[in-house]
């Protein structure tokens, strides 16, 4: 056994061996490393390391040093960690694969690994500004970012938007330098300023694993579900120095922190191949349903398996809802069917004519689903009529309520609200953007700052297009979105929806139902040769008689003689009498009748004069009500088909007449009782 670092090949006895576990990334951030061995300090060890035993070495310590392990057919590139030395020995492991990434990148942000990533195509900002106006139309084939207006800076009812749509000139974008209003006050600023890029995410990945120097083999985010998934970010002013610097576009966190993310928003997981070059970025859907690419059947004695049970669970995904207007209208959509047996769903075009179609009887407190925005409302009433209270999102956790012992994901991207922002400037100019918080600065200093203190989280949506034109939406305008609907609420095709239910949907299933059904470990020691060893993938299940396991811990020796030890699986099978679980879809019951006010003065006045003794003599009799309607909103449970009678009641009002034998043209008056009900009608909008 050999380990080799830059400087030669190190000392080991002629027994000495490592110790390995290796961990599957679903279940652990660990990878693959060993357990800590002591090295021998022997003078060439020493000598190699630098003479770490003389603390008046000119060069400075270093923890983390590259290694090749070499035992036989058994070669692995890795890194060695050395946490002590002493004259008795050094105390070091060795990571390989994956835990290289977490724990050589861990703490580096995107930012850092990006800062030499710059698009130079041009050297000016009006240039640039030019050449993104294309983009955005679609004129130019563009691989690496979108371009859509988002807001920023919320103050009260208004915003700044980047990538502003300019009023005037249609499929255009304000760039040149100009007086703008932020906050309540105005700034000059350079030409280029407000535009950005949003990187697809694809390209993201796909950028960062090149430059932290791996290729990508296998990768889920090819699925067409990304095709227009796109990094957002609050940069103002991206080209104002006539260069794209993709540091300034990528999200301020850490490279484990966005493959973390990665984790809990897609379920994607990373497996780095033995030779420590190429990465496999798999979902975890498809490593659930994945075909076994080992079989263990006979490699492993069955009376030393062991097996445990734990207690069954499901899946919730769990949003970032801290934007200001992302925050739901109930923690789950099956809490809000709760309070709301029915609702009505409004397109953007009938929302806009809400007090003229909506019936003034309708039930205190119905729901209004805005689709456009995704926004609840609840109906109420006051001195001038019907009101409407907004309530909150559709921005809910994902959660079936399957099991008591949920497994909880809360990826650490803040969902953006959606807004339709009318900028005033004239009829009709309104901009439907998600909101991403405060803007940014990187390349100028506007209002005395060159920098703000709003960092960019993770945050993402889909280019969907150019905006429906409607009354609202004269100016077209392209539109970021995480709702899969136009800006009129209807659903685009080709447009992912990155809401959690959606999410759960597309890659959770399969989890979902390994975590109901699938709550059994299994410990086995299988006889494995060392080249299966180098080949034990963890992201693929393993055939062992007629059921599948999925790895979650492999330890194995490395040394004279290489072993494969304890090995812990999750046992994935299909049962005849497994549960089942489902989200419940973002549907209501509808509301197709409702409550009319009807009323009628006739049959009264008619009675009251067959009473009167000479009924002949009353001369043009009318009726006028006398006391105001019960119209408004009521209580009474929606009825269920038309022709319904409720609510029956008397209506105080007044027969005005003449006396044919008065020559006067006196009018006389009788207060009199009405009849008054609500009948059930249909509703038509």
């Amino acid at each position: 056994m050999r380990i080799i670092i830059d400087k030669g090949i190190l000392e080991l006895p002629e027994d000495f061996s490592f110790e390995i576990e290796k961990t599957s990334s679903v279940f652990s951030e660990q990878g693959e490393q060993s357990i800590p061995v002591s090295l021998p300090a022997t003078p060439h060890n020493l000598s190699l390391l630098g003479q770490p035993l003389r603390p008046e070495r000119s060069m400075r310590y270093l923890r983390k040093i590259p290694a090749l392990l070499e035992a036989g057919v058994l070669i692995r590139k890795g890194t060695l960690i050395i946490s002590k030395y002493s004259s008795d020995g050094i105390t070091a492991s060795m990571v390989f694969s994956e835990s290289v990434i977490y724990s050589k990148y861990k703490d580096v942000s995107l930012r850092e690994i990006f800062k030499d990533e710059n698009r130079l195509d041009y050297s000016t900002p009006v240039k640039w500004a030019e050449y993104l106006v294309k983009v955005y139309n679609g004129m130019v084939p563009e691989y690496d970012f979108a371009v859509f207006p988002v807001l920023v800076n919320k103050s009260d009812d208004t915003f700044f938007i980047l990538n502003e749509p300019d009023p005037d000139v249609q499929s255009s974008l304000l760039s040149a330098a100009r007086t703008v209003t932020v906050d309540g006050g105005t700034e000059e600023v350079p030409d280029g300023y407000g535009l950005t890029v949003f990187l697809y995410l694809r390209r993201l990945v796909a950028l960062l694993f090149s430059r932290m120097g791996y290729s990508i083999g296998t990768s889920a985010i090819d699925d067409s579900y990304f095709n227009r998934v796109v990094v957002l970010n609050n940069n103002a002013d991206t080209i104002c120095d006539g260069t794209i610097h993709y540091a300034d576009i990528v999200p301020s966190c850490t490279v484990a922190e966005f493959l973390e993310w990665m984790e809990a928003k897609f379920g994607i997981y990373i497996s780095v191949s033995t030779d420590g070059t190429t990465v496999d970025l798999r979902a975890l859907k498809d490593i659930y349903s994945s075909s076994p690419d080992m079989d263990l059947t006979g490699k492993a004695d069955k009376s030393d398996m062991e097996l445990s049970v734990d207690e069954p669970g499901h899946v919730v995904l769990k949003p970032d809802t801290s934007l200001d207007g992302a925050a739901p209208a109930a923690e789950t959509f099956q809490e809000l069917r709760d309070r709301h047996d029915c609702a009505i769903s409004m397109d953007e075009y009938m929302f806009s004519r809400w007090t003229e179609i909506l019936p003034s009887t309708l039930r205190l407190r119905t729901l209004i689903c805005r689709l456009a925005l995704g926004e609840y409302y609840e109906l109420g009433n006051d001195e001038n009529g019907m009101t409407l209270s907004r309530v909150g999102s559709d921005y809910f956790n994902a959660d079936s309520g399957a099991t008591d012992n949920p497994q909880e994901r809360t990826p650490a991207d803040p969902i953006p609200p959606l807004y339709a922002y009318d900028r005033g400037s004239k009829s009709g100019d309104v901009i439907t953007a998600l909101y991403i918080g405060e803007r940014r600065h990187s390349r100028t200093s506007v209002a005395g700052s060159s920098e703000s203190g709003y960092e960019q989280k993770i945050m993402i949506a889909a280019d969907a297009g150019f905006t429906i034109w409607d009354e609202r939406h004269r100016t077209a305008h392209r539109l970021g979105t995480v709702r899969g609907r136009d800006n009129l609420g209807r659903y685009l095709e080709n447009v992912p929806e990155l809401l959690p239910d959606a999410i759960f949907n597309n890659f959770f299933k399969e989890a979902e139902y390994a975590a109901l059904n699938c709550n059994v470990s299994i410990k086995l020691t299988p006889s494995l040769p060392p080249h299966s060893l180098l080949s034990f993938g963890t992201l693929c299940a393993k055939q062992f008689g007629g059921a599948r396991l999925l790895p979650k811990t492999m330890k194995y020796s490395v040394g004279k003689v290489s072993a494969c030890g304890e090995c812990e699986f999750a046992l994935l099978q299909d049962y005849e009498d497994a549960q089942q679980s489902a989200l419940p879809g973002h549907t209501f019951t509808g509301i197709y009748f409702y409550w009319k006010y009807c009323c009628d003065g006739t049959a009264a006045m008619d009675a009251w004069i067959a009473e009167q003794p000479a009924p002949d003599y009353i001369d043009n009799p009318r009726w006028e009500w006398a006391e105001e309607p019960r119209d408004g909103a009521v209580m009474l449970p929606y009825p269920s088909k038309a022709g319904l009678i409720d609510g029956e009641h008397k209506r105080q009002g007044r027969v005005w007449y003449r006396n044919k034998n008065e020559e006067s043209l006196q009018q006389h008056s009788a207060l009199l009782e009405g009849d008054a009900w609500y009948e059930s009608v249909p509703l038509v909008l």
